[in-house]
């Protein structure tokens, strides 16, 4: 299996060791948050999001990515508008799934008014004056991002929902996970006056894509559970027996680990790893693997998964 090959369970270890030092500067210290603009335009933001620090670490190893990839100086002032647009796509994706849940209108404008995103909004545009920087970040989060690929996801997330398979699955996947990583680069470069960089870009994307595949077999029972598109269903899909031997051990309360779909559906399993293999090796800065290296290692743990249940039936009641 190409996935497992690139994942011995002796990199664990290594993988932690390597976490550590963004756990200290970031987890610990915070050091995204200390500097004076960073305290002053954050003060009153009180969306849960931003009181996970695990946001400040996976950004640190964006801009060390970022670095590694394009050879450019990164200010550390950016690290906290990557937070911060992390938090708010968090947000946004919040408020999109309560409307979508309620049967309420979701055009991205509306869901932009929502207390509950405006307040992350206008936190980004008060940290960007903050930061002497003018609203260049945001244009591109709202024109060139979700005004140029929201729409379509919308029509792509109810198609999946009535059942449109692996195709439209994809594309959902392409734009909120994808795009959403890529934006982050833009976000990166935009706030730093750097040219485009072709390659850069795309190893964010590819992250964001091989990232969303690890989520969806963690959070396999979350997403079915709860009706939400999910990839790993969708591929599994392309054998319905397979598919059928999912669902009904989800029905039977069962723990759908990694090693389950390894032994009961290995096609649907050896297909996965392929596309996560795709993707991972198109990722080649070391601190941008490291996300996807975290993930991998936290799969092959049992505790993960005793905790993903439990997730999992905080979802569905």
């Amino acid at each position: 299996m190409p996935v497992e090959s690139r994942f011995p369970r002796s990199d664990r270890y290594v993988t932690f060791g390597r976490t550590l030092p963004y756990v200290w500067a970031h987890g610990l210290r915070k050091r995204f948050r200390a500097a004076p603009p960073a305290r002053v335009s954050t003060a009153a933001l009180t969306h849960q999001e931003f009181r996970r620090v695990v946001h400040d670490m996976y950004c640190a190893m964006f801009l060390r990515g970022y670095q590694q990839v394009t050879g450019y100086r990164v200010d550390r002032a950016t690290g906290l508008a990557a937070v911060l647009f992390a938090v708010f796509i968090c947000a946004f994706d919040d408020e999109f799934e309560q409307r979508r849940a309620s049967g309420a209108t979701s055009h991205a404008n509306e869901i932009l008014a929502a207390p509950a995103v405006d307040e992350v909004w206008r936190t980004i545009g008060a940290y960007l004056r903050a930061t002497g920087r003018d609203d260049a970040v945001r244009q591109y989060i709202w024109q060139d991002f979700l005004g140029s690929g929201f729409d379509r996801y919308r029509t792509d997330v109810e198609a999946v929902e009535r059942g449109a398979g692996l195709p439209a699955t994809v594309r959902v996947v392409e734009f909120d996970s994808g795009e959403s990583l890529r934006t982050a680069y833009h976000l990166i470069r935009i706030f730093n006056g750097h040219p485009y960089h072709e390659g850069c870009a795309e190893q964010f994307r590819r992250l964001g894509l091989a990232g969303k595949y690890l989520d969806d077999m963690a959070d396999y029972t979350a997403d079915v559970t709860s009706g939400s598109p999910n990839l790993l269903d969708a591929v599994a899909g392309l054998w319905p027996a397979e598919l059928a031997a999912a669902r009904s051990a989800i029905a039977g309360g069962k723990v759908v680990t990694a090693q389950w779909w390894r032994e009961r559906c290995p096609q649907t399993y050896e297909r996965y790893l392929r596309e996560i293999a795709e993707h991972y090796d198109h990722v080649r800065a070391p601190a941008l693997r490291l996300p996807l290296d975290i993930y991998s290692a936290l799969l092959r743990t049992r505790r993960f998964w005793t905790v993903s249940t439990v997730r999992a039936s905080q979802r569905a009641s």
